[in-house]
């Protein structure tokens, strides 16, 4: 499994470039079991491919029994929002929106084309609604390449 997914990856991406990602694991009828996300890191992708993979699918019997297709989105373009109002020009169908906190270090995001979000700005109040976020955050909008590796 592990040598599936750094061959799919590695051939795009050189093992030593420090790129944030999102690596899911889905069982045969696309049932979410796992989902991880790198923001903000130094670490090379070949790196944080074996990390993830060893510590949520190798440690975890359910997972690694279960998981048919693994779904690596690497983030190609970001942008850190400083001004709010830029972040509600953001595209809801090509556009993740993330929020940082500042306080906790906890994040949320936002995928595109999620059903009952209109657009950016309502993700962002969503998600300080949900979460009661009334402390800073930090905005991102950022795109990927999605790679899907069936195993």
């Amino acid at each position: 499994m592990l040598e599936a997914i750094k061959k799919a990856i590695l051939e795009k991406y050189w093992p030593d470039e420090k790129k944030w990602f999102f690596l899911s694991g889905y069982n045969p009828t696309w049932t979410l079991l796992f989902s991880k996300w790198i923001l903000h890191t130094d670490t090379w992708i070949k790196k944080l491919i074996e990390t993830l993979f060893y510590k949520y699918v190798e440690q975890d019997k359910r997972v690694k029994s279960n998981i048919w297709f693994f779904v690596c989105d690497i983030i190609s373009q970001i942008i850190e929002v400083t001004n709010p109002n830029d972040i509600f020009k953001a595209s809801m169908s090509e556009y993740w929106i993330a929020l940082v906190s500042t306080d906790s270090n906890k994040s949320w995001i936002v995928l595109p084309n999620t059903e009952w979000v209109a657009d950016a700005k309502q993700a962002v109040f969503l998600i300080k609604q949900k979460e009661k976020l009334d402390g800073r955050v930090n905005i991102y909008a950022f795109r990927t390449d999605r790679i899907q590796i069936d195993l």
